[in-house]
This record gives structure tokens, C-alpha cells and sequence, in this order.
């Protein structure tokens, strides 16, 4: 059986990341040696004088561990053990400059659950690690508000298609809010959205002749927990810009960031009884129609180099005679493109 061993990097001591895979890796029947935090060249000699492994998987979440990332790989060099890196601080980008820069040719990045089986198996194979993908979408030029709102918020827009959109049944399978520890402020989660069928989904896309992909900086975890009037002036800004678009292109939705909704104080909120105080500031969710909100960004903007937000807007819709109801059928999901 293949041994892979697994853990976070030092001085990290965040797993939240490295057991969703090693539960995934687990279910395909791997043997794990699962090293837990703060992981250091001491902890992986003292591991591997134990029991040798075919594959070291890295999760790297935040900046500090930076450092010791790169005495980790070293040491898997020196022993031409291939090595699997994943988590917030590091993207596709930055693997590719530790590859050259540590003569590590073994050296494999992976996303997220969706493509890490698929990375392991290059992995254990050696085969060539994939390249920082280039995206097909296109940028779009703004006017007057909406350029205004665009500086203001720090954020970009390319333009996509329709066919640039992923579709399929798992897009909550790696959501952090839910998988064992329900959200019941997520509007899905509460009852407050439903979940849209397959059909419905792409019925939905289908209605809109242009398609956007806003991207913005990601918030820090003090934005994100503390400085909620900071959120409120973005939401808000969104609903400005999704009006801005309806002006121009006679109807336009929004999809929601991946942010919680910050309008009413946690203590007053009421989507966990499925209502809430302020209906008219809502979005709708990707997840809401099955829509892969990762693969879709990374087919419009490719491999980006730092951490970011993303939105669809749609607009433009077909008059109803147009839209074609049977051009999908219900059992058949519109996948990523394959990559190198």
C-alpha cells in the first residue's frame, strides 16, 4: 500500500485544510502518516527513520510558514521524495518559482479537494508537474460609475462566456462553513436560498448573452472578523455596481463574494430562521446553481498570482423565446476543461 505522509507547516499549527485532505485521501485508501502542526525537518526525519512514505503532502496556510517550506522541500529533495503543496499562502506561481529555484522537478501543487487525486497520481507517477494556467477571459472597459465603484473597491472585470461557466452536483463539497459544523447564517445551509437543480442551473446561465467575472483583493482574517463597516461599504458597493450594469445592459445579477453577509450585527441576524431584515441587499450564491465558483475564475483569469475574491455578474438577458429549455439535459454536467 502507498504511504503518503502529511502535515502542516511550521509554525502553523492550522489543520483545518490538511484533514479535509487526509479524510479524502483516506476514502481512496492511502496510508497516512498524518504529522498533525507545526511540522519541522526534525519532525520528517524523525517520521521517516520510523517509516519511509512515496509522497510528503504540505499545507502551507499561512505566510510564516513560508520559511520552513523551504527547508522542508530541501530535505525531500535530498531523498527524491515528491512533494504535494497546498493552502492559502502559496498558489500555483509560487511552486513553480520554488521547482526552479530549490532544483525540485517533483515538486506538485494542488487547489483544492477537486483536483488532488488527480495531482497525487502525477505525484506518485513523476510525471511533469502542471504550469501556471493562462485564462481565455477578456478585459472589459468601464465608464463612468461603474469605473468609479472599480477604483474605489481595488477591483477588475473580464469578460467571459457562457461556456466558461463549471456546473456540477459537488460545489459545497469543500466549503468551509459546513462540511460537519453547519452555517446556519449561510442563506443555503438556513433555507433561505434553495438548491437549484442541474437543468435549472444552466437554464439560469443560459438566459444572459454576457457574462462577468469580478475579482478583488481577499480580505485579511482582522477584515473578515472585526472591521464589519469595511464589509458593508463592499456588499453595498456590489449592489451599486450590479445597478450600474442593469442601466447599461437592461438587466443584470450579481453573485454573492465569499464573504458573510455583514448588514446586520450577528446578534440581530435572522437567516438562521431562514428571513431575513434586508431581502432587497441580497445576492444569489454560486453554490446556489451548482456553480463552481473556483474552476469558472480559473478558466476566465487563470492561475492568478495572489489570493482573491471572485464574482459573476450576468446581463443582457435573451428574451424568453430564445432560450432554448431542452438544450441541457438533467443528467449531464458541464465539467473543467481537462489541464496539462
Amino acid at each position: 500500500m502507498v504511504t503518503i505522509c502529511l502535515g502542516t507547516v511550521a509554525p502553523s499549527r492550522n489543520s483545518i485544510g490538511k484533514d479535509v485532505i487526509a479524510r479524502q485521501l483516506r476514502e481512496e485508501g492511502y496510508c497516512l502518516i498524518d504529522l498533525g502542526g507545526n511540522i519541522t525537518v526534525q519532525t520528517l526525519e524523525e517520521a521517516f527513520s520510523r517509516k519511509t512514505f512515496s509522497l510528503l503532502a504540505l499545507s502551507c496556510p499561512e505566510e510564516e510558514c513560508l520559511h520552513e517550506l523551504n527547508f522542508l522541500i530541501s530535505w525531500a529533495v535530498k531523498r527524491s521524495v515528491p512533494v504535494l503543496i497546498g493552502g492559502t499562502a502559496v498558489n500555483v506561481h509560487d511552486v513553480a518559482a520554488l521547482r526552479s529555484a530549490l532544483k525540485a522537478p517533483f515538486l506538485y501543487y494542488s487547489r483544492n479537494v477537486a483536483d488532488l487525486m488527480t495531482v497525487v497520481q502525477k505525484a506518485l507517477k513523476l510525471e511533469p508537474p502542471a504550469m501556471p494556467l493562462h485564462g481565455e477571459g477578456k478585459p472589459f472597459f468601464l465608464f463612468g460609475e461603474e469605473k468609479a465603484l472599480a477604483e474605489e473597491m481595488g477591483l477588475w472585470i473580464l469578460e467571459g462566456n457562457r461556456n466558461h461557466v463549471v456546473i456540477h452536483e459537488r460545489t459545497r463539497q469543500w466549503c468551509g462553513e459546513c462540511p460537519g459544523n453547519i452555517n446556519r447564517t449561510c442563506p443555503l445551509s438556513s433555507g433561505y436560498l434553495v438548491q437549484r437543480s442541474m437543468q435549472e442551473s444552466r437554464l439560469f446561465v443560459e438566459k444572459f448573452r454576457r457574462l462577468f467575472l469580478i475579482g478583488l483583493p481577499v480580505l485579511k482574517r482582522e477584515e473578515r472578523e472585526v472591521e464589519r463597516k469595511g464589509r458593508i461599504a463592499m456588499w453595498l458597493a456590489m449592489k451599486k455596481l450590479e445597478g450600474a450594469f442593469s442601466k447599461r445592459f437592461s438587466q443584470a445579477v450579481m453573485f454573492k463574494l465569499p464573504i458573510q453577509c455583514p448588514l446586520c450585527p450577528t446578534e440581530d441576524c435572522i437567516m438562521p430562521l431562514a428571513r431575513c431584515r434586508r431581502p432587497q441587499d441580497q445576492f444569489p450564491m454560486h453554490e446556489e446553481y451548482n456553480i463552481d465558483m473556483m474552476e469558472t475564475a480559473r478558466v476566465i483569469a487563470g492561475d492568478r498570482r495572489s489570493m482573491e475574491m471572485y464574482a459573476l455578474l450576468l446581463a443582457d438577458p435573451f428574451p424568453k423565446e430564445e432560450v432554448n429549455q431542452d438544450r441541457y439535459p438533467e443528467s449531464k454536467e458541464r465539467k473543467a476543461p481537462e489541464r496539462p
